[in-house]
């Protein structure tokens, strides 16, 4: 490779890097900004709470995030609402487990139609016996024992299973992963204004990050191309 073209791809390798500088220097002076305005929030939440209410004393042990970060490739990351999607993925177990349910009680309803229906077709027995040379024909008597039919037998069998199956219990309440109920029902505006800046400052950070990977692929771009000009 020609010297010239080395210095020309090299010039133009240092003028990015020197952009992303600049924005790197932004970003971190915004993420500085927010910062600092998110404390003051939280120092006006406990001078309204007191600073017993609003400390660490208050926190949940059983916490969990409630944002995160999907990371295709390092230059492409996206921010994730874990909360929402927790919340969309027990909805969805729930209406599986209705359909299910459904199911289950559609297939019962067809079974107990199919069963009544054999029950209809099955043929009378005869009255009696028809005497030898003709004449009244003769009840059963009552004194023999009687027999139990097939229908009587399969309800008392669905009756036990009925009763054998487990009872649903009631599904457990989910608790609600928002952090600001840890301080309270009615919290003052500046703690949730506080929640609000630290958030949006994650987009900022997510910004950083991949500027930061850009910047540390163009330093070994350009370490090999001083390398090359020296070679050349």
């Amino acid at each position: 490779m020609p010297a010239l073209s080395v210095c020309e791809d090299l010039d133009s390798l240092v003028v990015q890097y020197m952009s992303l500088v600049d924005e790197n220097l932004a970003i971190h002076n915004r993420i500085s900004a927010k910062f600092q305005e998110g404390r003051e929030l939280i120092s006006q939440a406990k001078y309204i709470m007191g600073p017993k209410n609003v400390s660490a004393d208050c926190y949940d042990n059983r916490m969990k995030a409630i944002r995160g970060v999907a990371m295709d490739i390092p230059t492409e990351i996206t921010i994730r609402d874990l909360a929402a999607e927790r919340k969309r993925l027990a909805n969805e177990e729930e209406e599986n487990e209705q359909k299910k349910k459904d199911l289950k009680e559609a297939i019962g309803k067809l079974n107990d139609v199919e069963i009544s229906s054999r029950s209809d077709e099955a043929p009378s027995s005869a009255g009696g016996l028809r005497r030898r040379g003709g004449g009244m024909t003769s009840s059963p008597s009552e004194d023999s024992p009687r027999v139990p039919s097939q229908d009587s037998s399969i309800d008392d069998t669905k009756s036990l299973a009925e009763s054998d199956a487990p009872t649903p219990t009631s599904k457990k309440k989910e608790r609600n992963p928002d952090p600001l109920i840890w301080f309270g029902v009615f919290v003052p505006g500046a703690l949730r204004n506080a929640q609000s800046v630290f958030q949006k400052s994650l987009q900022d950070i997510v910004e950083l990050t991949v500027i930061r990977h850009k910047m540390l692929q163009l330093e070994q771009d350009i370490e090999r191309l001083q390398a090359l000009k020296k070679t050349a």
